[in-house]
C-alpha cells in the first residue's frame, strides 16, 4: 500500500490576467537586472572608495541578498497561477524580503560612498559620485520590485480536497 500525499491547506492566486501576469514577472525581471549590472559595473571602478571598510562592508552585505534575489526569482517565475502555501513563501514573500534587504544595503553603500567623497575632498570625486549614483539607482529600482510585489493582492483560495480518512481503525 502507497502513501498518498493531498495537499489540504489554501492555494494563493494573483487576482490578474495571464498577460498581467506575464508583465509582472517582466517587471520582477527588469528592476533585477537593472541592481545587479548597476552593483557590479560600481564595484568593479578601480577607485579609492572601492577600498575603504565602510564601502565595502555595504557591498559585501548586498552580495547575499542579490543572490537571494535570484533564487526567488527562479521560484517565481514559474509558480503556477495557484500556488500552495510553500510556493508562495518561496516566490512572493522570499523576493520582498529579498528586494527590502538588497534596496537597505544599495542605499547604506550609496551614502557610504558620499561619505568618502566628504571625508577625502581631493579624491577622484566625478568617478565617486558616479559610483553613488550606481547604488543609489538600483537601491531604488530594489524597492520599486518591493514594492510591486507588495502591492500584489493575492486571493486565498480554499481547498476542494478533504483531508484523508484513516484506512485502518487503529490508526487514528
Amino acid at each position: 500500500m502507497a502513501i498518498r500525499h493531498i495537499y489540504t491547506g489554501k492555494y494563493f492566486r494573483q487576482g490578474l490576467t495571464h498577460w498581467q501576469r506575464v508583465l509582472v514577472r517582466l517587471l520582477q525581471v527588469a528592476p533585477f537586472l537593472v541592481t545587479a549590472s548597476l552593483y557590479i559595473s560600481s564595484g568593479t571602478v578601480p577607485a579609492a572608495v572601492n577600498c575603504t571598510w565602510y564601502a565595502v562592508l555595504g557591498q559585501s552585505a548586498t552580495l547575499p541578498f542579490l543572490f537571494s534575489r535570484l533564487i526567488a526569482l527562479f521560484s517565481y517565475l514559474p509558480a503556477q497561477r495557484d500556488m500552495k502555501i510553500g510556493e508562495y513563501c518561496r516566490s512572493s514573500i522570499a523576493l520582498r524580503k529579498a528586494a527590502t534587504g538588497s534596496a537597505i544595503c544599495l542605499g547604506a553603500t550609496a551614502v557610504a560612498t558620499l561619505a568618502f567623497v566628504v571625508l577625502n575632498p581631493r579624491s577622484e570625486s566625478p568617478t565617486v559620485l558616479l559610483c553613488a549614483i550606481k547604488y543609489a539607482a538600483p537601491a531604488l529600482a530594489a524597492l520599486a520590485a518591493h514594492m510591486l510585489e507588495g502591492g500584489a493582492h493575492y486571493l486565498g483560495l480554499p481547498n476542494r480536497n478533504a483531508p484523508p480518512q484513516a484506512a485502518h481503525p487503529t490508526a487514528r
